[in-house]
């Protein structure tokens, strides 16, 4: 959802995890705008909007080279591992918004530290 705002990483995990371990007293007007703007038809629309799929197939890649289990990749992204397949052997020509979305914030993810989250966002 925070993608799809066009919010950033730093600014999810300040709104989860607070700031040098405090809570945030109030969100940022602007960014609390943009969370609020994203409805469930626009979250909808991501799972059924077919995109082309080179970058995603770049980012899943370099995922994968740089040691991201394959299988918690394709659940991340909610997609079998033989979509998964396709997708990083360059056979599918298209993919989901959604896809293209979630591949976008594990490599955000995997930038960001060594965490990584039980679900989806």
């Amino acid at each position: 959802m925070a993608i799809a705002a066009g919010v950033s990483l730093a600014a999810v995990h300040a709104l989860l995890g607070g700031r040098a371990g405090r809570p945030l007293a109030r969100i940022e007007p602007r960014l609390a705008s943009r969370l609020l703007s994203v409805d469930a038809a626009a979250l909808a629309v991501l799972r059924s909007l077919r995109v082309p799929a080179g970058l995603t197939t770049e980012r899943l890649r370099e995922l994968l080279a740089g040691g991201t289990d394959p299988l918690w990749l394709a659940r991340w992204c909610q997609i079998e591992p033989d979509e998964l397949a396709l997708l990083v052997d360059g056979d599918a020509a298209t993919c989901t918004r959604l896809t293209e979305t979630l591949a976008l914030a594990a490599g955000r993810l995997r930038d960001a530290g060594p965490q990584r989250p039980v679900v989806a966002a």
